[in-house]
């Protein structure tokens, strides 16, 4: 097994450059998985809320939103979620989950994610009665060069392991991307999602061999 977690960080912060908010990436001691959140600025409407408020039942994360605390500092309220279900796998014990590692780029995708639909979500509070989401050209084009880091090596090393069709898809958008093009915002959320459960998918073929 590729431990890669041995060669990642256990604590990354960065920012989301659309929305500008902060984003944070922890590993925790016991189980060695990451664990994502979002800090929510203090005027915004999702300030103090639980993770477990209906307001959030469309937010999209990986394993739904399982943290709302203040951390780090009093002023600093953070919504996240974390890599510990039993698709996951615990680098520091192994024995616990049966399903695979989700790595720091993975996770940082997901940070990204989360923190455009939290803004989203807090701006359609003052501005509409429902939580739709809007995709801008910038925000589609930043997901997918996150997690293109990851895709754009792996897809070689799958195509014999994977659909010549599917194989296509990938690194049609890989190459679309790469010579500057948008996606279709129409399809954006299909595109960046369909993309991300790829690189899942490729994370089972790599340790267990081919789907049925």
């Amino acid at each position: 097994m590729n431990n890669e977690w041995e060669n990642e960080p256990d604590y990354l912060r960065f920012k989301e450059d659309t929305t500008g908010w902060e984003c944070i990436i922890k590993r925790t001691k016991a189980l060695g998985i990451l664990c994502g959140y979002v800090v929510i600025p203090k005027d915004s409407a999702l300030y103090n809320k639980h993770y477990n408020d209906e307001l959030f039942n469309n937010i999209k994360v990986h394993g739904g939103l399982t943290y709302s605390e203040y951390e780090e500092t009093d002023d600093e309220y953070l919504i996240g979620f974390d890599c510990g279900h039993l698709d996951d796998f615990a680098p520091y014990n192994q024995d616990l989950y049966q399903g695979t590692y989700k790595n720091i780029t993975y996770v940082e995708y997901m940070c990204l994610r989360l923190a455009r639909q939290l803004y989203e979500l807090s701006n359609a509070k003052s501005n509409r009665g429902d939580n739709t989401m809007t995709y801008t050209h910038e925000m589609i084009d930043q997901s997918l060069i996150c997690i293109l880091r990851e895709i754009a090596t792996r897809a070689i090393v799958y195509k014999d392991n994977i659909k010549n069709r599917e194989y296509t898809t990938i690194t049609g958008h890989i190459t679309q991307l790469k010579d500057g093009e948008h996606f279709n915002t129409l399809g954006a959320k299909a595109t960046i999602q369909d993309l991300i459960d790829k690189m899942v998918e490729y994370e089972h073929i790599r340790k267990y061999g081919v789907k049925e």
